[in-house]
């Protein structure tokens, strides 16, 4: 008598291939999310003069580039990638997306306007046309 013993990992399952691209998925957007905060980075300088409006904005202590991060959101199955909002001001501010898109702010009873200084939007324009990101996504499908 010849007795053969198979194992599950010698057949197709729906898990081990759905698993197996969504590891490919994640390291694939874990890439492109990292390419684009380096991008980001770049675009932010350290100067004494304030930016002009429509420019990155100028770092005078450098938070900003220090807290420019990504990360991988699994209930989305995307990623996430900016300027983290470490707490709000005593006027309740979210000031990466002040800086980002510019806006009104209420200040003491008086009105400030705030002109955009964007980063993140013009780094995704500038890269979305970059064959690295599109290389990430070929990468995970070949592989």
């Amino acid at each position: 008598m010849i007795t053969i013993r198979m194992s599950k990992l010698n057949f197709f399952t729906p898990k081990l291939i759905t698993s197996a691209v969504d590891r490919r998925k994640r390291r694939a957007q874990s890439k492109i999310g990292a390419y684009m905060r380096r991008s980001a980075r770049q675009r932010l300088r350290k100067r004494k003069r304030s930016a002009r409006p429509g420019e990155s904005p100028s770092m005078h202590v450098g938070l900003m580039k220090e807290f420019l991060l990504f990360s991988y959101d699994s209930s989305s199955e995307s990623v996430v990638i900016g300027p983290v909002l470490l707490g709000e001001s005593s006027f309740g501010l979210n000031v990466p997306s002040l800086m980002e898109h510019g806006g009104a702010v209420r200040k003491k009873g008086k009105y400030y306007q705030y002109a955009p200084h964007p980063t993140m939007g013009p780094t995704l324009d500038k890269e979305r046309p970059n064959d690295r990101l599109s290389q990430a996504w070929k990468d995970a499908v070949t592989r």
